[in-house]
């Protein structure tokens, strides 16, 4: 054949919708790591910086192997939607490892599932796209070597920029700051006891530390939906009743190098505390002015 031609190979629906899902996948991607660029966090922006390269390259080797017809981008493409297809199965084998399994909801499952299914047809589709190409290849067909960029794909882009600033501009708009004193629950970015209010509290990277008024039975709702890490979960470790003073501190204000605070004793309510090496999860509740103190450590 040695020629380029306008209907061999093309894609067919299967490709097409796989495609256009990794691509809408990247962009939602990319469009939730855009506003960590503007987060006065060094971690994070940091974080940030490192990881929105990649669904941008997916992104741009997804619609050239498919829409473009180009065989290295097609590979490339296939390549990292194994990647994809392989994530949920990773994520699988971390929650069974961490012995927390018995205490996830069964909406995690169903999610994984759907997850799992939805990765392993994107694989499938790419790879047998790819397929097609290099066998085409192998017929001595010569893709479009075109790099001209058409009226239809200026379009697309400027579509692209608005899924990635339809995903970024809301999270910017709904981020809460790093610091707060005596706010709404509403005002947190936390999911607290039903009823919650007048809470304080301090974020920082790989921890938070929040302290709240509510209700003890609220309060032993939000514990039993669970508390901590997958880790922390595993260890089985029990919500124990104060039996003797507790000590803890209350946040009053926030300096250059985190919270300010001062001691309080607990006598009687709730108490939960677990650690191994520099992580930990503290849960300490005081029945007699109905406050919960909230301490994590991840890293």
């Amino acid at each position: 054949m040695n020629a380029t031609t306008l209907d061999y190979p093309r894609p067919n629906l299967a490709h097409i919708l796989a495609a256009v899902a990794i691509i809408l996948l990247s962009l939602v991607f990319i469009g939730t790591l855009v506003p960590a660029l503007i987060i006065p966090d060094g971690c994070t922006t940091f974080s940030a910086i490192i990881f929105l390269p990649w669904p941008v390259i997916l992104a741009v080797v997804q619609y050239r192997g498919t829409f473009r017809r180009n065989p290295k981008s097609a590979r490339i493409a296939f390549l990292s939607s194994v990647f994809l297809a392989v994530l949920p199965f990773l994520v699988l084998g971390v929650v069974l490892t961490s012995g927390a399994a018995f205490a996830i909801r069964f909406s995690f499952w169903l999610k994984l599932m759907a997850a799992s299914l939805l990765t392993l047809g994107m694989m499938l589709a790419n790879g047998h796209w790819y397929w097609e190409l290099k066998e085409a290849v192998t017929d001595d067909w010569i893709g479009p070597a075109s790099r001209i960029i058409s009226l239809r794909e200026s379009l697309l882009f400027v579509g692209a920029i608005c899924v990635v600033l339809g995903v970024a501009v809301p999270i910017v708009h709904n981020t809460k700051p790093n610091q707060a004193l005596h706010v709404t629950a509403e005002e947190t970015p936390f999911s607290l006891p039903e009823g919650a209010y007048d809470v304080t509290y301090f974020r920082y990277f790989g921890g938070t530390r929040f302290q709240c008024t509510a209700e003890e039975d609220a309060f032993l709702a939000w514990y039993d939906e669970g508390v901590g890490t997958l880790e922390s979960l595993a260890a089985n470790q029990p919500l124990d009743p104060i039996q003797k003073p507790t000590g803890t501190g209350v946040i009053v204000g926030f300096a250059a190098n985190g919270p300010i605070t001062e001691p309080q004793s607990v006598t009687s309510g709730w108490k939960y505390y677990w650690n191994r090496e520099d992580r930990w999860v503290s849960v300490l509740y005081d029945r007699l002015n109905k406050r919960l103190y909230y301490e994590i450590n991840t890293r």
